[in-house]
Formats: C-alpha cells, structure tokens, sequence
C-alpha cells in the first residue's frame, strides 16, 4: 500500500507550506481535501481528495474509495480548529494516533480549557460565559474596563472584540452574536455561547505549541503572532519559531501541567513585562 498524510484545512489560502513540513518528516505522499475539487483542484499537493474538510462522512467514503486503489493514510492532521474533531475521528477509526474526544472538547472550548488553567495554577485571564444580552449585562458587574467580549470556539480571533464601557460592550456582543450566526452553521461550532474577559494590555501575543499523547508530551516551539489593531485582533499572520522562542519564563507554565490534561494546545501568551509568569488568553483554541 501506498501511504499518504492526509491535511485537513491546507485548502485555506497560505495553508501550502504546510505540505512542505509534511515532506520534511517522511518520504510520504500529501494528500489534502478541497470540497468540489475537480474545479478547485491544488496541485501544490500530490493529491486533492473531493471531500468538505469538516465532514466525517465525506472523507470516510473518499479514504475507503483509495484504499481499494492501494493508497492508506499514515496519519490525519488538522491545520485549524474547526478540523480537530474530524481528524482525531477518523485516527481513531484507522488505527492511528488519536486523543480522547474530551480532550478535543477542552482544545475547541476556551471555557472548559480556561477551567483546566485555573484548575491547574496556571494565570488565566478572567472570564465568564454568557448565552444572551441579559446575562452579559449581569456579568459586567463582575469586571473592571476594559474587556474582551470573544464567542466560546470560534477561531482565528474571529468575533473577537475589545470593549472599554458598558455601551461598546454590549455593541462588541451584537458584532460578534451577528458574526456566530452567520459562520456558526458552516463551521460547526455554537451560535449563542460567548465569554466576557479581562482585557491584558499587551500588544504581544505568542501561541505555545505543545505536541501530546498518551504517554508523551513537549513543547515544540513557540510561535508570534501578528494582529490587526485593536479593536479586533484579527491574525494576520504568524512566524514561526518566535524570536522568544528560548524563553523558559514562557514555555514553563506548559510543562508541568501538560500530562494532566493529555491535549494537542496551542496556547496564547500575551506578554506583560510587569508579571514574572505569562498569562493564558483564548483568542482561538487555547
């Protein structure tokens, strides 16, 4: 049989370099999954599956279709939020690494993951959920401006908004409520769950990555990232590795509690020169 590793997400634009590091690890072939791809085809890649990254189904029936035509997966690897759940299925199925599905619920829920920082002594930046107007108008009572008002699993720093009184928070809840209901179906996440957060004045934001499984876990390297200006926060880009990327002080929260939670995490870091030990935001799935 001939192997291939399987990219979910490389379809999105700047997602090609990812076919670079797959060819650095192993004399395989990249396979990656374009919805429609007769039309859309990438031939960047050795081959497009015709298949929606986000659906199990579709790969499955595209994965057995090939494995009668000789080709088997050696791994399947998601490339962004939306495509964990879909990717750590699918290893499960084959017999491939893979995590506990709760484990996937904690990476795609900034609520669960923040309740495991906490949990764990690790400084979080202080949040509450919300489902609607009414709630958020109690949960500000919780908290001093400036906030961040940030929908529950989105990713990408999508819906997220800085608030620095009453009026613009509830105006950044009615932004990001518009932009949930209008992504929410195609990407499988919530409509109605959203967190109200300290606000950490830093314009630094560096993403830890951490490599977990069973019975393995390491910090690889940590990752800058680039951001629109405030009020929004959008990822523009990131460079990898950071230029902090020997910093311990960052890395050193990640080390000692990884193995509790036994998860695959990209954790945001956002810098404050004034505090010995970084804290953990959640602009995507931290």
């Amino acid at each position: 049989m001939t192997e291939y590793l399987l990219l979910l997400g490389a379809d999105q634009f700047l997602r090609e370099r990812a076919y670079a590091g797959g060819k650095a690890i192993g004399d395989f072939q990249i396979w990656t999954t374009i919805q429609n791809a007769k039309y859309k085809y990438n031939a960047y890649f050795d081959f497009c599956i015709d298949a929606n990254p986000l659906s199990y189904e579709e790969i499955k029936k595209e994965i057995a279709y090939y494995q009668i035509q000789g080709y088997e997966p050696k791994s399947i690897v998601p490339l962004n939020d939306w495509t964990l759940e879909v990717a750590n299925q699918l290893n499960r199925d084959y017999g491939l690494p893979y995590l506990e599905p709760k484990v996937i619920k904690a990476c795609r829920n900034k609520h669960i993951m923040k309740s495991l920082f906490e949990k764990a002594d690790i400084p979080t930046a202080k949040s509450i959920q919300f489902n609607d107007a009414t709630e958020l108008k109690e949960c500000i009572k919780e908290f001093t401006f400036p906030v961040i008002i940030k929908p529950m699993d989105f990713g990408g720093s999508g819906g997220v908004y800085l608030a620095n009184n009453e009026k613009e928070c509830m105006d950044a809840y009615r932004k990001s409520k518009q932009i949930m209901e209008t992504y929410a179906d195609t990407f499988h996440v919530f409509k109605n769950k959203f967190l109200i957060e300290t606000f950490i004045d830093s314009d630094d934001e560096v993403s830890v990555e951490v490599l977990c499984g069973h019975h393995f876990y390491e910090v690889i390297t940590v990752t800058e990232k680039y951001l629109s200006p405030r009020p929004w926060f959008t990822e523009m880009g990131h460079l990898v590795p950071s230029h902090r990327y020997k910093n311990e002080d960052i890395k050193k929260p990640c080390n000692p509690h990884v193995s509790d939670f036994r998860y695959y995490a990209r954790r945001c870091s956002c810098g404050n020169k004034n505090q010995r030990r970084p804290t953990l935001c959640h602009r995507s799935y931290c």
